[in-house]
């Protein structure tokens, strides 16, 4: 395989990460998102994951710092967490009669829930709750809020 075909390779790739990510974003936000808008393949996927991934990892880091440890059945859950996904989609694909949704609904989802996941983090930077900086009644709404907001989206 040539050099130049592997850097056209990433550069789809990251250019598909960048969509992936904005589409994602505009579904967070319950604004209208064609399923066009999202870059479908199987590496596209593996990319979008990693990424979560990643931005997870930075975000358990900032939050616990670098004094905290790694554990291993924690990667066990989330690849298993993976797996479920692969197969809801794939029966709700099947059930509805249309293959395409089986790749297209895992990346929908992660697409979006990176900007749950860095709602979550501004959150405990700010120490909202943890200070009691905001009334219990609050806390609860927003704890409300983030449980139903995945349900919705």
């Amino acid at each position: 395989m040539r050099t130049a075909s592997i850097g056209a390779e990433l550069r789809l790739l990251g250019r598909g990460l960048g969509c992936n990510l904005l589409a994602g974003f505009r579904l967070a936000l319950f604004m209208r998102v064609s399923p066009a808008q999202f870059r479908v393949s199987a590496a596209h996927l593996l990319v979008l994951l990693a990424f979560n991934l990643l931005v997870w990892f930075c975000a358990d880091v900032f939050t616990v710092g670098l004094s905290g440890e790694l554990r291993p059945e924690s990667l066990t859950t989330l690849f298993a967490q993976i797996g479920v996904m692969l197969l809801v989609s794939t029966l709700i694909a099947g059930l509805a009669g249309r293959g395409e949704l089986a790749l297209l609904l895992p990346i929908m989802w992660n697409a979006w829930d990176v900007f749950v996941e860095a709602i979550f983090l501004a959150e405990a930077a700010l120490g909202l709750t943890a200070n009691q900086l905001i009334a219990p009644e609050v806390a609860n709404g927003l704890a409300l809020v983030l449980l139903l907001w995945p349900l919705l989206v």
